[in-house]
């Protein structure tokens, strides 16, 4: 299942849960399709994935088409994931392979916390915040 929201001003979370269809990625670009059209400018986003251990061979070019997509409305996209597992590897390519350099691989919560918070004003950092504390 993946979650996609708008949380405050311009910042956005995306949640993935362990195994995601290609049926979710079409529901979840329809999702970033309207939440784009709710707001102007770029979307400040974290993509939590650290619950990803696989990824679906089918799912791989779905996805990395949306991100290229995406790609111009994205300011910065932190997408953490969990270290311990292959995914985190194969996260990397379909990020560079999106050929953005608004997006970044993060292991660690809190560098991804510092890299996001330079870009966003007051309100949504401490949303960010709020995120982070109810997440584990």
């Amino acid at each position: 299942m993946v979650q996609v929201r708008l949380i405050e001003g311009r910042f956005a979370l995306c949640t993935f849960d362990d195994t995601f269809s290609v049926r979710e990625v079409a529901r979840m670009r329809s999702d970033i399709t309207e939440m784009f059209s709710s707001i102007t400018g770029k979307v400040v986003m974290r993509s939590d994935l650290r619950a990803v251990h696989m990824l679906r061979p089918e799912v791989k070019g779905p996805l990395t088409s949306v991100l290229q997509v995406d790609n111009p409305r994205i300011e910065r996209n932190a997408i953490v994931v969990n270290r311990a597992v292959p995914f985190a590897i194969k996260a990397h390519n379909i990020i560079q392979e999106a050929e953005s350099r608004a997006r970044r691989i993060f292991t660690d919560r809190g560098d991804a916390r510092v890299w996001l918070a330079e870009m966003l004003n007051d309100r949504e950092r401490a949303a960010l915040d709020l995120v982070l504390a109810t997440q584990q």
